[in-house]
């Protein structure tokens, strides 16, 4: 595990300090749900802005995460390269697709929707979860206890 500067971990209330240290941890599941070999995502040949030639691959129905230290190519691959070579292959409208040999897997994708930082609305309300439905399940629930039927509240 990675120990972190000595300032991180010297401070007392930080969270971050303890995990650097050690002193935290989360544990690893004992078991994790498979993931399907054949329901990938492949950029191959990525050559956009920092990166030479780069070949990664994505798991589908998976929470994948990447990360670097700044100026590492994240953006590149990620929004310039895959986000906007899928896009392309779905809506055949994504403007300039960065620089790559293929993209492979794009077949098991129907739609794409891209969720980052830029504001979506004029409320504070407007954020990705609301646009993205993810909370409707939750809304659902509170709005069947009866006392929400009591009220009258539903899930608008």
């Amino acid at each position: 595990m990675a120990a972190g500067t000595p300032e991180q971990v010297q401070q007392q209330d930080s969270l971050t300090g303890k995990y650097l240290s050690g002193a935290w941890g989360i544990e690893v599941p004992e078991r994790r749900r498979p993931l399907n070999p054949k329901r990938l995502l492949k950029v191959q040949g990525a050559t956009e802005n920092n990166l030479q030639g780069l070949t990664a691959t994505f798991p589908l129905e998976a929470l994948t995460v990447v990360s670097g230290v700044s100026g590492s190519g994240k953006s590149s691959l990620v929004v310039d390269v895959l986000q906007k070579a899928v896009q392309q292959k779905l809506t055949k409208n994504a403007g300039r697709v960065g620089s790559h040999e293929r993209v492979t897997g794009v077949e098991y994708i129907s739609q794409l929707m891209v969720i980052d930082q830029e504001p979506i609305g004029r409320t504070p309300r407007s954020n990705p979860a609301t646009y993205s439905k993810v909370l409707d399940p939750i809304r659902d629930v509170f709005a069947s206890m009866p006392e929400a039927k009591a009220r009258g509240f539903t899930k608008r």
